[in-house]
């Protein structure tokens, strides 16, 4: 039996054979002060009939693209270099830093990964002696020597220019990421990875 993730008015409907979860939605995420309530995490772990895992990050920008653009560019808006060229013209940068409100989609991205392999490895060792953390456990294999693991960015929305955006966009992926030793892909309604074991639907509300 196939497996449907709906996030927003985005449908996931993995291949019969995945085992996929909304990694926000299990209970040993959720209901942990030590992770919920302090770490971020992406929105799906998933693992493909061959045996390869995948966390996906789900962003559907369509109606709103102009508030969503400067997300998805690196360079910090000129608001915040200018508001920091005069705290530290005022000798107040030592103190206060300005700092975008909405990090870079790849900054992002980099702190979501870091808090999923934080609270899988935390349900690993703790399967044992928690019925939540066993739930989860089987995708703590992931970050282990010898496993295929890749990282989605699905991007919902129509543009124009996605393939030049994807292409831009999994190049800073693939640097912030270079680390943990995963492949990395942006994708959306039509646009696949390689491999891909799911197929996306928009859904009404």
């Amino acid at each position: 039996m196939s497996t449907v993730i709906r996030e927003g008015k985005l449908a996931l409907h993995f291949a019969e054979g995945c085992q996929a979860v909304k990694w926000d939605e299990q209970a040993w995420y959720r209901d942990s002060n030590a992770l919920g309530s302090r770490i971020k995490g992406m929105d799906v772990v998933a693992i493909g009939p061959d045996g390869q895992h995948w966390w996906i990050e789900l962003k559907d920008c369509l109606g709103y693209e102009t508030e969503n653009l400067p997300r998805l560019t690196a360079a910090d808006p000129v608001q915040v270099q200018t508001v920091n060229t005069w705290l530290k013209d005022n000798q107040l940068d030592q103190l206060v830093c300005a700092k975008r409100k909405k990090l870079f989609i790849g900054d992002e991205l980099l702190e979501k990964l870091v808090g999923t392999v934080a609270g899988l490895a935390a349900a690993a060792r703790q399967a044992s002696q928690d019925a939540r953390a066993q739930e989860v456990a089987a995708f703590a294999a992931a970050p282990t020597p010898g496993c295929t693991w890749s990282i989605a960015l699905l991007l919902g929305g129509e543009s124009r220019e996605f393939k030049r955006m994807a292409g831009r966009l999994k190049t800073k992926l693939d640097q912030r990421l270079h680390a943990f030793g995963v492949s990395c892909y942006v994708v959306n309604e039509t646009v696949a990875a390689p491999q891909q074991p799911w197929t996306v639907e928009r859904v009404a509300s």
